[in-house]
């Protein structure tokens, strides 16, 4: 037997997966820098962490009080890290990292079962060579923990109905629930799949209807059972009506509003694709053909999956007009499959080859970057974020008022001044007249404006510093 079609044992396999993340989503990871969703989901984290409170979602910005955009297991499991190591940038990439070895790990083993090793092998390599994919777990997101949670679902399931186990069956739906629990509606994508992984047992000539009606059974029950009890937690909660604000806001305000299936033709999702993968992603159009041209040597495997992922969670972002960031981790996964179908039958390069010397790559390549004057993560606390924290951390300063003639909050602005600054962000909206000077108040002028600044001083506001296209005040009393 050659080594390709040998089963690569735990440890070394384990040991690959760690090798890459390392250089993937470790490097630098006490480098300052989480982006654009990401400091607010940190400061629910962090206030569920320093007050106990767990339903009750609250980000430092009294505009969005309580968060109610995503469910609360996501930030159950960023504040259980802050409960024990400190909220910091670092400890909330934590998550991520461990859901993008966890990922890696039971992807290839998928894969492995699906195609083969070399398959299994250039799919991870491919998700590993791609920012479009590594970077958001290098973050504080939800979409990696219902990334493992959906596909760990699906995964369960297919095992399932291989070795009948009702014990997968149940902890199937187990994870779908968590699935749910962490981001919503997003569990629609995992839909189609599954009624595909249901298909094909059901046609299968040695399928037992018996077993598979208890699969289904013991699936919804664990789906169920996590759920409703959730469900009944929430409503017991200080935020008995979090799931009607909820459903306004990704429903009514959100996917009510979006473009539809004419969506999925939009070129620039398209190009977006394309340049996040390298332009690689044309091969996936090939490896679909060889998948169907070689369709008979899989032995009724579910070899279609994969493409009734990606199928699944294109139509879902694509009509929601959601290109590119963080929704390519739900759709390069399958696509890679496919690509490295493609590459493998061009490209004749042993998996172990590839496995070691990636492997070392990695390894020395993170030794290397911590002596290159580069940064990993892109965002940079800048000159604002770095004078609010120091004025928090002199116990004076807990609140800042934002003044914008922006009529909408905007939590992206608020957000890193609020986990950075570690104060809550006020939104104040101009015309409204500016309050008077208040004890332990900042106001931040975004951008400065003469008659504004009059204002403040008529209130009692003192200058205290001029950033880039902002100035911040205090209160006179304070000096």
């Amino acid at each position: 037997m050659s080594p390709e079609a040998n089963h690569i044992p735990q440890r070394s396999l384990w040991l690959w997966i760690l090798s890459l993340s390392v250089l993937a989503v470790g490097a630098r990871n006490f480098e300052a820098g989480l982006s654009t969703d990401s400091p607010l989901y940190a400061a629910i984290a962090r206030n569920i962490a320093q007050t106990g409170e767990w339903f009750f979602l609250y980000g430092g910005t009294p505009d969005f009080k309580p968060f109610t955009e995503h469910p609360h297991l996501g930030f159950w499991l960023m504040g259980l890290i802050f409960k024990i190591l400190p909220a910091a940038d670092w400890s909330a990439r934590i998550l991520g990292h461990l859901c993008y070895i966890v990922f890696l790990f039971f992807y290839f083993r998928f894969i492995e079962a699906l195609f083969n090793q070399k398959v299994a092998t250039w799919s991870v390599l491919l998700l590993w060579v791609w920012p479009a994919f590594g970077n958001w777990f290098s973050n504080a997101y939800l979409d990696p923990p219902t990334l493992v949670f959906g596909f760990g679902a699906l995964y369960c399931l297919q095992r399932s109905f291989e070795k009948n186990s009702l014990s997968l069956a149940f902890l199937c739906g187990s994870l779908f629930a968590f699935c749910l629990m962490t981001k919503g509606l997003t569990i629609a994508g995992f839909f189609p799949p599954v009624l595909y992984l249901f298909g094909v047992a059901l046609l299968k000539k040695t399928s037992n209807k018996k077993t598979i009606a208890k699969i289904t059974i013991l699936a919804t029950l664990g789906l169920c059972l996590i759920s409703l009890a959730y469900y009944w937690s929430v409503q017991q909660s200080t935020v008995p009506d979090f799931f009607t604000r909820y459903w306004s806001r990704q429903v009514t305000q959100r996917f009510g509003t979006s473009l539809g299936l004419e969506g999925v033709f939009r070129i620039e999702f398209w190009l977006q694709l394309f340049k996040d993968t390298h332009y690689l992603a044309i091969l996936g159009l090939l490896g679909i053909f060889i998948a169907l041209k070689n369709r008979h040597s899989y032995s009724q495997k579910p070899i279609w999956l994969p493409l009734c992922l990606l199928i699944s969670f294109v139509v879902l972002y694509s009509s929601k007009g959601r290109i590119g960031g963080q929704y390519w981790v739900m759709i390069l996964p399958w696509l890679a499959i496919y690509i490295a179908l493609a590459i493998t039958s061009k490209v004749n390069i042993s998996a172990l080859s590839i496995r070691l010397w990636s492997q070392r790559f990695s390894l020395a390549a993170v030794l290397v970057i911590q002596y290159l004057p580069f940064r990993t993560h892109t965002f940079q606390l800048n000159d604002l974020l770095k004078e609010t924290r120091q004025l928090s951390d002199s116990k004076k300063y807990t609140f800042v008022y934002m003044d914008t003639p922006n009529m909408y909050p905007d939590f992206l602005a608020a957000s890193p001044l609020s986990w950075y600054g570690n104060v809550d962000v006020q939104f104040h909206y101009r015309p409204l007249p500016v309050p008077q000077a208040q004890k332990h108040a900042l106001f931040l002028l975004i951008p400065p404006e003469a008659a504004r600044s009059t204002e403040l001083k008529n209130k009692d506001w003192c200058f205290h510093d001029k950033f880039k296209d902002a100035e911040l005040w205090k209160g006179c009393a304070n000096d």
